[in-house]
């Protein structure tokens, strides 16, 4: 096997592993998958080099915020109506979970055996 399929199931299994953190403020459990690296830049990129850090917590959060069967929450879309709500500090706080991603020693370390 080579060093693309090893990573290709790490990743596999990091997306079988959600992750979730209760928004009080909302009455929700929110699932997601801690950001990948390709994540990070794609989300960096869609926004503009002056943009707030508001607008990038909540893209962010549209990207990877997911139900309990793993459908995503946000469009999007809702990218404006997010920005326009009074739900910042939550947005901030689901971001600060969301991007502690692990690197792939971390991530070995999730498992019983790596394939070879």
């Amino acid at each position: 096997m080579g060093f693309i399929d090893q990573l290709r199931v790490i990743d596999t299994a990091l997306v079988k592993n959600k992750q979730s953190h209760y928004v009080q403020a909302w009455d929700k459990t929110i699932y997601f998958v801690p950001l990948s690296p390709n994540e990070t830049n794609k989300v960096v990129t869609q926004g503009s080099s002056g943009e707030s850090n508001a607008a990038m917590w909540t893209r962010y959060v549209i990207m990877k915020a997911l139900d309990s069967d793993g459908a995503r929450l946000f469009s999007n879309d809702d990218f404006q109506a997010l920005l326009e709500f009074h739900f910042q500090n939550e947005v901030e706080e689901l971001y600060n979970k969301m991007k502690a991603i692990k690197t792939v020693d971390e991530a070995k370390q999730d498992f019983t055996t790596i394939p070879s």
